[in-house]
């Protein structure tokens, strides 16, 4: 049963408040009628206006008893009734002119409900509704004291001083209690308004909106009182979602809210009733252990892992796991700061190690999480410093030594770390999701750097995240089209492992890409787990092998090497099988050359062809490429240091 409108806006002993209120007006109405002086304007006018104002006062105090009427409604009736009444019996007083002295006890009479009402209208119903009823009813009742103050002074031939006076204090008394308490209820409600909002800012502060789950500040609160002034044992769990941007990327935000709503409910029902459990920013819980030893905190860790992310990953249709990462005081740490600091470590090396595991605290973990977190830290602000440059590798035909692609290779030089590798950044900018604006600031910069060079084809490497998003093919498609590059002289180029792993999403963004002419390449061939199926079905135009295939032949054992040849052999006939071309890269020195080019690659890549190089460098490169096929084709091993150019930055065909 649905509550009646009176109860959905009134607040608790509003409705008895007004329906006292309301007898206390029929019984003010009544008395006026029992005191009646029984003269003519009482007998005749009178009697008969406040016999229908006590009707009325019962119809609707009867309404309001019923609840068929909101307190809003009643209020406006309230005022309706007020402004109806008085404008007759003013009107009345003008018309039928009656005596000086009664004039004045009526107009007394009648002016002094003004006050009340508005009082009652203002501290019930404060709106601007009711504001507007409030000044319409004000101004009528002022209009018509000053035309029955107009037609006294016009019966009597001179103005009506005692009857001007009185009209004028009624009417001034009127708009006084309306603007003090109008005043006084804006002045309460900005302070309702404004405490309202500090508790806001104050749940803010200590509470997630989202999830409703005790923040930052709430968790460092209650480590403080944990380790103060004497430490208890408890431990400390920090829980990461896996893959939680990928999740926002593709299935929206909406799907990644529902998600952690899901999971901070089953964190708290799986983690006990002594769990407390705590939501610092994004995909990031802690869970409080109090009383926990080591064993029993594990055991629990795990317990999570397996459990919690169930019914969230049912919720959004993506399996989802996490990462957890465990410390424990006072063993680990005594103060706040480091046992966070330590279980966040913990939880680091879980992503590092394969993720969706549960890992406790080791102190030889530290000093990489501490590298990890300052590169996801100075990473965020390599671009905007300009910190990150280009160099490009060139790809040689090994039939005939022309340079046929370049591949753009992302460098970062920090002002104070020095030079950190593309192998320890790119992990750390796919973990933190800066992986896709540091994608498409290489691509970018690759095409605005090589427009110059319209016969290479330009190889650039991308992340199987980037590939995820619903934005990339426009994104790329933006780049060609602001730089009039054709799509055909473009190749991305992604490992094996992330195009295998990935969902149709990223097939089809592929074979979007390929229909606009765009290329594809497989690095690390032959390094995965390869779908053969799934491999035909790719849009893929070159396979890269694996650079462990051409290091194997480096080794001194002969049957080492015969073992190599023969699986290198296999794994090319797949290739060709795929009607694709052949790259070797890590061509370390002439005789890897060689054995490529008897092994039947079409192309080579590593440092006995040619170094990475900067843009002008390769210009030059490219600029003294022979015109002759005969002049470049490449050695035997025997004479083939004597036959490698060294350029600026390194070595290749010439």
């Amino acid at each position: 049963m649905s509550a009646p409108p009176f109860a959905q806006d009134t607040p608790p002993g509003g409705r008895r408040l007004l329906l006292t209120s309301l007898l206390l007006t029929l019984a003010g109405t009544l008395l006026a009628v029992v005191l009646a002086r029984n003269d003519h304007w009482d007998l005749h006018y009178d009697r008969p206006l406040y016999a229908v104002l006590a009707v009325t006062m019962t119809l609707l105090w009867w309404s309001t008893w019923q609840g068929w009427l909101s307190l809003h409604r009643s209020t406006q009736a309230l005022i309706g009734c007020a402004a109806i009444f008085m404008a007759l019996k003013l009107s009345l007083l003008g018309a039928v002119g009656v005596d000086q002295g009664v004039t004045m006890q009526e107009l007394m009479e009648s002016l002094s409900w003004l006050a009340p009402v508005m009082a009652w209208a203002l501290a019930t119903a404060f709106s601007d509704q009711m504001r507007r009823f409030l000044t319409g009813l004000l101004w009528l009742v002022a209009l018509l004291s000053a035309v029955l103050v107009a037609q006294r002074s016009f019966v009597l031939g001179e103005m009506d001083r005692d009857l001007l006076r009185v009209a004028l204090q009624l009417n001034l008394a009127a708009w006084v209690v309306y603007y003090g308490t109008g005043f006084y209820l804006l002045r309460t409600s900005a302070l309702s308004r404004l405490e309202s909002e500090q508790e806001t800012l104050r749940q803010l502060a200590y509470h997630d909106l989202l999830t409703g789950l005790p923040g930052r500040l709430s968790l460092e609160r209650q480590l403080d009182g944990l380790t103060r002034p004497e430490v208890q044992p408890f431990a400390l769990l920090f829980v990461d979602v896996d893959s939680f941007k990928v999740i926002n990327d593709t299935l929206g935000h909406a799907a990644g809210d529902r998600l952690l709503k899901a999971l901070s409910s089953e964190l708290s029902r799986v983690a006990g009733e002594n769990a407390q459990v705590f939501r610092l920013s994004g995909d990031e819980f802690v869970v409080l252990l109090p009383g926990v030893s080591g064993t029993e905190a594990e055991t629990i860790a795990r317990r999570i892992q397996e459990e919690a992310p169930r019914l969230p990953s049912a919720r959004v249709g993506v399996e989802t796991t996490l990462s957890i990462g465990l410390s424990l005081c006072p063993e680990d740490a005594q103060t706040p700061s480091e046992l966070l600091r330590h279980a966040d470590s913990a939880m680091y090396a879980v992503k590092r190690s394969g993720r969706g595991h549960v890992r406790r605290y080791r102190p030889d973990q530290h000093a990489a999480t501490e590298r990890f977190q300052l590169l996801a830290r100075e990473l965020g602000h390599a671009l905007a410093r300009h910190e990150l440059r280009l160099v490009y590798q060139p790809i040689f035909s090994l039939t005939d030594g022309e340079i046929v692609k370049i591949e753009a290779l992302a460098r970062w030089q920090h002002p104070v770390l020095g030079p950190v590798g593309p192998d320890e950044f790119i992990p750390v900018a796919e973990r933190v999701g800066l992986i896709t604006p540091i994608g498409l600031w290489v691509l970018h910069e690759a095409c605005r750097q090589l427009t110059h060079l319209p016969d290479l084809l330009l190889s650039v490497n991308v992340s199987g995240l980037q590939l995820m998003r619903r934005d990339f093919v426009p994104g790329v498609l933006e780049i060609l089209n602001g730089l009039e590059i054709t799509p055909t002289r473009l190749e991305l180029e992604l490992t094996e492992t992330s195009l295998l792993h990935e969902d149709a999403r990223a097939v089809a963004a592929l074979q979007a890409l390929q229909a606009h002419g765009v290329q594809v390449a497989l690095d690390d061939f032959g390094a995965g787990y390869s779908n053969l199926t799934r491999l035909r079905d790719l849009p893929i135009s070159d396979v890269k092998l694996d650079r462990s295939f051409v290091s194997c032949f480096l080794n001194d054992d002969d049957q080492q090497r015969h073992q190599a040849e023969q699986l290198l052999r296999g794994v090319l006939d797949i290739a060709r099988s795929l009607n694709v071309t052949v790259t070797a890269e890590g061509l370390e020195t002439p005789g890897l050359v060689r054995l490529a080019m008897e092994m039947g690659c079409d192309l080579g890549q590593g440092y006995a062809l040619s170094l990475p190089l900067s843009a002008p460098d390769l210009q030059e490169l490219v600029s003294r490429q022979p015109l002759s096929a005969a002049s470049h084709s490449v050695p035997p091993v025997e004479g083939a240091t004597t036959h490698i150019w060294s350029g600026p930055e390194g070595s290749g065909f010439h």
